[in-house]
């Protein structure tokens, strides 16, 4: 017949104690611990995801072309694209602009990007298509030869020219195929777009 050790009852008694201790705490934690679980949880969340963090260093563009030459811009800043509609022309104002037309029933300036820019453009062009900015209204538009889809570079995929080059006026730079990005904002504060104010 064994002899089994004698059972030390207050030891027992202690690690039952804490046990209920620790079940408690856990089903009901005190204030500083509530709070600083949350903090913590704050935290986590407010963390962007790595995946995010990558989508936001690309940047989302519409294309559009002006003979061979091929533009990006964002799609905040853009009313409208379509057809252009009849076009009533303008005496004494400035040579980028071209007229007037109605956009959803609103009356757009017409501007020609490429006069604006004082470029010869090569190529055929058939300027039929309108590309109008605007954020809470149609504010003007731009005579494009065709419009392309919506395109993703990376933020800082578009460089401004090589020394010797001057950059085009509300360009942002040119990306590595060629296209120039434009700056939105530049463009709707552009005051030679505004007849009246096209000194």
């Amino acid at each position: 017949m064994s002899l089994r050790p004698a059972i030390d009852w207050q030891v027992a008694r202690d690690r039952l104690a804490k046990a209920k201790g620790a079940l408690a705490d856990a089903l009901d934690p005190p204030p500083a611990r509530v709070q600083a679980i949350l903090m913590e949880r704050a935290r986590l969340l407010a963390e962007p995801h790595r995946s995010s963090r990558a989508a936001s260093c690309d940047l989302d563009l519409l294309c559009f072309r002006i003979g061979k030459a091929r533009y990006g811009i964002e799609p905040r800043y853009l009313h409208s694209v379509g057809r252009l509609g009849e076009l009533t022309l303008l005496p004494h104002v400035a040579d980028h602009v071209r007229g007037l037309t109605a956009v959803r029933g609103e009356i757009v300036i017409v501007i020609d990007l490429a006069r604006f820019h004082a470029q010869e453009v090569p190529g055929l062009i058939d300027l039929n298509h309108l590309v109008v900015l605007g954020v809470e209204a149609a504010e003007f538009g731009i005579l494009v030869d065709e419009v392309d889809d919506l395109e993703k570079i990376a933020s800082d995929g578009a460089r401004l020219p090589a020394d010797g080059m001057a950059p085009l006026a509300h360009v942002r730079g040119v990306t590595d195929t060629g296209l120039s990005v434009l700056d939105g904002a530049g463009l709707l504060a552009e005051p030679a777009f505004y007849v009246g104010h096209e000194d």
